[in-house]
Order: structure tokens, then sequence, then C-alpha cells
């Protein structure tokens, strides 16, 4: 039976208004299973836009505002923003979409694929927010409440104790040594100050006659790990905190074990 529909305009209708076409029954009845009726919106005269309508519209938009980035709560075309992502996401994982090629290089003409990508900005964007704080304030302990610049600084801290641990850690010896370029603390404020972890060590020397220490002081150890990594970098003439003040001269009066894992 023709319905008037042609294919293209069902893929289109159905696409549009998938939540409005389907109304469940109840499970069963008294005589069995009851069937799942498939019923049409009861405003079967309204004309729902195509979605090259939709795109014009989104055309539109970014002509007025400059940008593509249309809050979902901003209505139909909101939706339909938030849809094309979620399908352009999908075709570019190689997942079934409704997104056809036609489709996608319309949207790639107008930028689509760029508010597609992950809202994350790059390490080195941050980096700069971080230098540029470093400017007006003259220190770079920035609060985590001061919003997403103060949560990365807290992430990298968190990424360098997994590095110092041996753990898997997005933090790469090249942010390392950028980050302590500008004197990032990678301790944070809530860390134990360096003097005080260096008396801690000349204590363990005087009771165990090494500075050797063992995983029984996690937190002694870690800061040890510490202190022969910056060593390294040191010895490799890249910046290295054992720059500051008397540190490396400290270490060394203590007969500290740079090399331990020298062969």
């Amino acid at each position: 039976m023709n319905n008037g529909f042609s294919e293209h305009q069902c893929e289109e209708y159905f696409e549009n208004n998938i939540q409005a076409l389907i109304q469940v029954a109840p499970s069963s009845t008294a005589h069995g299973p009851a069937a799942i009726p498939f019923v049409l919106n009861k405003n079967t005269n309204k004309k729902y836009p195509s979605w090259d309508e939709m795109f014009k519209e989104l055309v539109d938009f970014k002509k007025i505002n400059g940008h593509m980035n249309v809050v979902v709560r901003s209505g139909l075309l909101g939706k339909w923003v938030n849809s094309q992502r979620y399908q352009y996401r999908s075709l570019r994982k190689g997942k079934y979409s409704p997104v056809t090629i036609y489709r996608r290089e319309l949207l790639e003409s107008i930028g689509f694929a760029v508010i597609c990508q992950p809202s994350t900005p790059p390490w080195d964007q941050r980096f700069q927010e971080l230098v540029g704080f470093k400017k007006i304030n003259g220190h770079v302990n920035v609060p985590q409440r001061h919003g997403p610049l103060g949560k990365w600084v807290s992430h990298q801290r968190t990424q360098d104790h997994r590095l110092q641990e041996g753990k898997q850690s997005l933090m790469t010896n090249e942010r390392r040594e950028k980050l302590g370029s500008i004197g990032f603390d990678f301790c944070g404020r809530t860390g134990q100050p360096w003097v005080q972890r260096f008396q801690e060590l000349v204590d363990f020397k005087k009771n165990n006659g090494h500075t050797n220490v063992s995983t029984n002081s996690k937190l002694l150890r870690k800061w040890v790990v510490t202190q022969r990594y910056q060593y390294r970098l040191l010895k490799e003439g890249k910046y290295s905190p054992l720059t500051r003040g008397d540190r490396f001269k400290k270490l060394e009066s203590i007969g500290f074990s740079f090399n331990i894992y020298k062969k």
C-alpha cells in the first residue's frame, strides 16, 4: 500500500521523531502477550523540518553568532546539533551512523568537525595559561577551586606522582622539564617541605646507616626516588629542582646514593 511517503521522507521522519512515534502497550493480557502497536503521532499533518532545512538553520545560526555551539536547551536546533555530533562521532569511529557522505561533507564544509572534537584544551594551551597566571600572581600554586586551570594543575601533580612511582602516566620528561622551568611545585602546598623530608632522611640514616629507604616508609621512599630522578635530569643538563638553594650539596653531605640504579 502506498502511504504517500518516499523512502527518503520516511527516513527523515523516523530520524527526527522516533520518540514520538512509538507507544508501548501493556506487556501482557489475559489471553497472552499483548501486541505492541505502532502508533503514529496524533498530529499526522504536522510538518517536521528535513535534515537539509535544519542544516540551513545551523548555517544561519553560525552567520549570526560566529560559532555552532548551539546548546541543547535552546530548542529544536540545539537537539538536532547534539544528535549530529553523536552521529558524526559514530561515523568517525567506523560505527553505523545516519550521517551519509553527502551530509558529512556539508557538515565539514562549515567546520562542524571542530566542535565534535574533545572540549579539553591541549596540554600546551593549559601550560601557557599557567605561565600567564604566574605573570599576574608571581607563583604557579593555582588553587583547585580556581576552575579548569586549578584542576589541571592538580592533575599534573597526580600524573607526576604516578611517574615517580613507575606507574603509567601522562606526564613526560619534556612536560616535567617545562613545568620545572617556571618553578612548578610538584608536591603542592599540602606536600611536606623539602627540608623536612631531608631531615627525615638524616634521621633514617642515623638509625639504619644508609639512605636506601625501604618501602616501609612510603612517603620518604617516594621523596628519595624523586631526588634520584631529579639528579638524572641534572646530569643530562636539563632543569632540575636540585639546583634550588643547596639541595644537591645537602644530599651529598650525608652520602646520599644518587646512582642506586646504575649498573
